[in-house]
């Protein structure tokens, strides 16, 4: 359980990572990584919000149980 403690960062990286490459498969042509900002692909106007709104909550989630 200790090495787990440990990777917390690691993971929430990894992890928060992996939803951004899932987001940007689904996004629409209109966005650009250039363009745009990682955050518009969770807005309220997006059908693929839930992607990178779970993103951010779990990439949260994890810091801070690897911070308590």
């Amino acid at each position: 359980m200790e090495r787990i403690r440990s990777q917390y960062n690691s993971l929430a990286v990894i992890i928060f990572a992996l939803l951004i490459i899932a987001a940007h498969l689904v996004a629409p042509a209109s966005y650009s990584m250039v363009k745009n900002t990682i955050s518009e692909l969770g807005s309220q106007g997006y059908d693929y919000k839930a992607i990178m709104q779970t993103g951010f909550i779990l990439f949260g989630l994890i810091l801070i149980m690897g911070s308590a």
